[in-house]
């Protein structure tokens, strides 16, 4: 990971160069040095960058389900380390080096550190799921919660871990943490999975310091074992979403402006789909249906039409891809999530945002359990994160990642699932 970040960030700092005086050169106006002059310079804005990562700890060997949280993190270093390079050359009177040069950079420098770390997180798992690179571990976890742990670590073996031993972690750190001393000792482990629900994460901490202490590495199971683990119980502890009013407002602006933009720019795709679905079948081209938005209240969501006229509107729809409801523009549609474009207008009408739980039917609210109507408290999504990260899943464990999504919910994390889901889409991993 450190040889290929120091690859691109240097191949970015000549591409920022020549992206400044070449395309921009005519809206910036004041020409710059030659590029000799930014080599030294480029080569401190690099190590500093590559010192902020390291100091977010992303050169770690931390085997997560989904990158999404590791890319924020690349993004907050990133800003760290640009707001520094800045600072530090207004402090300097560095002023014969090019501001906007460094912003630049800052921005393609995130772009490409993602794009670099989800290359190497897909190679890292094509390995691993052949049965190299894995890590023989002990598992700390709560009795009742082995089960979800087991689940876990045989339905994705991408995360690369042997488990040889389980301790329970509500039997006292004392015997668990003696235990991994003779395991370790031994040499009968290289890894830690701690498998402890975050409602009971006071039980992991003696464990964390311990895998700290001892320089092991260790796992702490989040956004997939919490989702998998939380209780369905309507009597179970979970807490209340808590209002976060400046993200409120700073999300919603973000909301209409990028859904005006994206809008504007597909006008040309909505016009070909419309006719693309006349042509085919006869009926409208756009499919409305009643969901149930913020606050329990209903509104009309657009998607362009996929079935044939006539088919029940409130029909569940098999994910197998045989339905024959469904047209062949409307599979298309589907597979490349196009026909969910028209629900930009519901984003503009307020009535959806581009990040949020599924927009659900109103006779689904009838399963709900009143901790599962805590969803209700924000609008719904045009994407969310069981769409970014686990559409692969039964379309009911979708409840679970809004829940999650729910608690851990921030700007940061918006843009990481709306770009994790465009990258769903480019790939033809639409949803059925």
């Amino acid at each position: 990971m450190l040889a290929s970040d120091l690859v691109v960030l240097s191949a970015l700092v000549i591409i920022s160069y020549f992206l400044r005086t070449g395309p921009l050169q005519q809206l910036l106006e004041v020409r710059i040095q030659p590029l000799g002059d930014y080599i030294e310079p480029g080569i401190v804005v690099v190590v500093l960058c590559v010192i902020t990562l390291a100091f977010g700890r992303l050169y770690e060997d931390r085997r997560y389900l989904s990158q999404l949280e590791r890319y924020a993190q690349i993004g907050k270093a990133m800003v760290y380390a640009i707001g520094f390079v800045l600072a530090l050359s207004f402090f300097t009177k560095a002023s014969e080096y090019s501001r906007s040069l460094i912003i630049i950079f800052g921005v393609l420098g995130v772009a490409g550190l993602i794009v670099s770390r989800a290359f190497w997180h897909r190679v890292f798992k094509s390995f691993r799921k052949r049965g190299w690179d894995r890590l023989v571990c002990a598992v700390v976890g709560t009795r009742q919660g082995f089960t979800e742990v087991r689940k876990v670590l045989r339905d994705y073996p991408e995360l690369g871990y042997k488990p040889v031993s389980w301790i329970d972690a509500g039997q006292g750190a004392k015997a668990g943490l003696r235990m991994l001393d003779k395991l370790f000792g031994a040499g009968q482990i290289s890894a830690v999975v701690v498998g402890v629900p975050g409602r009971h994460y006071h039980q992991a901490l003696p464990y964390l310091a311990w895998c700290e202490e001892h320089y092991l590495p260790h796992h702490l199971l989040s956004a997939s074992f919490d989702v998998m683990h939380e209780d369905d119980s309507a009597s179970s502890e979970y807490p209340q979403v808590e209002p976060k009013p400046f993200y409120s407002v700073a999300k919603r602006v973000i909301d209409e402006a990028l859904a005006l933009t994206a809008m504007v720019i597909s006008m040309p795709v909505w016009a070909i789909i419309a006719v693309a679905i006349r042509l085919e079948s006869p009926g409208p081209v756009l499919f409305v249906q009643d969901r149930v938005g913020r606050h329990g209240r209903l509104f009309r969501l657009y998607k362009f039409r996929t079935m044939y006229a006539h088919s029940p509107k409130y029909a569940i729809t098999p994910r197998s891809g045989n339905d024959p409801r469904v047209t062949k523009i409307g599979w298309f549609l589907r597979k490349t999530s196009l026909d969910e474009l028209p629900q930009l207008l519901n984003i503009l009408r307020g009535e959806m945002s581009l990040v949020g739980p599924r927009p659900e039917m109103p006779f689904m609210l009838n399963k709900y359990t009143p901790r599962h109507r805590q969803r209700l408290m924000v609008l719904p999504g045009l994407t969310g994160l069981w769409q970014a990260i686990a559409r692969h899943t039964p379309l009911e464990q979708s409840i679970r990642y809004d829940l999650y999504y729910l608690k851990n919910r921030s700007l940061l994390f918006d843009l990481m699932i709306i770009g994790r889901t465009f990258f769903s889409v480019l790939v033809g991993r639409g949803a059925y």
